[in-house]
């Protein structure tokens, strides 16, 4: 190993190690020579993440376990065309064009006609996430509709919605009757039976 037990519990407590904490520990582990399914069950990782912790600190000591950066494709599209992109999206679809809004297959065509590139639906859905940009409309409505009527009918009170009571009684020889139907449903209510 490149570090003592002792120098690695003192990084674990440094501040500049604190996104590597757990690895320190679980490497202190490894130094103490713990079973992997041990160190695994108590740091709440798979035994598959200790051997890579492993294998990564034996190869490149300290260095081998601080995060990576992740590395992703490119952009397509540069700075100014995205910015663009982003006043296309905001200002909508014309008067001229059938849209309420623009959808991702939408978009997908204005990109490919304004500047040749070709964006795949979910390429494009990361590209809008990117750009802060959500895929939520407010609800259509029918062109026909009156809004004076609409707003009327919202202020009109409702009726308050209740349940009718039942008006059997379920009595304890399964039979049901009416409440005050005749004597014998009052005597058995009563806890008197005639035979």
């Amino acid at each position: 190993m490149h570090d003592t037990i002792k120098s690695l519990k003192k990084k674990q407590k440094d501040k500049a190690y604190e996104k590597i904490r757990d690895h320190l520990r679980a490497i202190i582990m490894i130094s103490k020579a713990k079973p992997y399914a041990q160190i695994a069950d108590t740091l709440g990782y798979s035994i598959q993440w200790v051997r890579k912790l492993a294998c990564d600190y034996t190869r490149d000591g300290l260095e081998g376990l601080m995060p990576k950066p992740r590395l992703g494709a490119d952009c397509l599209l540069n700075s100014d065309q995205i910015m663009e992109l982003y006043v296309i999206v905001l200002d909508g679809p014309g008067e001229g064009e059938l849209l309420s809004r623009y959808r991702i297959s939408d978009l997908q065509e204005i990109v490919k006609k304004k500047w040749n590139i070709e964006y795949s639906h979910s390429g494009m859905h990361a590209l809008l996430q990117r750009m802060k940009l959500r895929n939520v409309t407010t609800r259509p409505q029918n062109p026909k509709n009156d809004l004076a009527v609409m707003e009327l009918w919202k202020k009109k009170p409702k009726p308050l919605l209740t349940r009718k009571s039942k008006s059997t009684v379920a009595l304890k020889s399964g039979t049901k009757t009416k409440p005050d139907s005749g004597k014998r449903a009052s005597a058995i209510e009563s806890g008197r039976s005639r035979v």
